[in-house]
């Protein structure tokens, strides 16, 4: 990311920053040089996204799911340059969907996603590179 900052330092107006869960917390990312590069550009506006947390076997699925979304993608784009409407001469196929959660189920997802905010956020005001 420092690079592209450095090589278009008017192009990234505003920074969108990410990391696997909580912000900082798996060390991917040089989150200073990145800020200080920025804050070089003379921007300042900048925000978070924070990614739900995956167990291992959830990553998994979801990859799987994300393959499948790609594989109809692909499927649909070769039958349009054939052109053959999506679906035609086959049974209708419903997208992958992501299975339902009980009650308590998407209770203790949110519980964890403001727990990932949350720690996301500490990580931030501490940092003495964030403006």
């Amino acid at each position: 990311p420092v690079s592209y900052l450095k090589k278009y330092p008017d192009r990234f107006k505003v920074l969108h920053i990410k990391d696997d869960y909580v912000i900082g917390e798996s060390g991917k990312i040089d989150y200073k040089a990145i800020f200080d590069q920025f804050y070089k550009n003379g921007h300042e506006d900048w925000f978070v996204e924070i990614e739900e947390y995956m167990t291992p076997e959830q990553r998994a699925e979801r990859m799987e799911m994300m393959e499948q979304w790609r594989k109809r993608q692909e499927e649909a784009k070769k039958q349009a340059a054939e052109g053959i409407q999506a679906g035609q001469g086959e049974e209708q196929r419903r997208p992958p969907r992501r299975p339902e959660r009980t009650p308590e189920e998407e209770s203790k997802r949110l519980e964890t996603a403001l727990d990932g905010i949350s720690q996301s956020a500490a990580y931030l005001k501490a940092s003495k590179f964030v403006k």
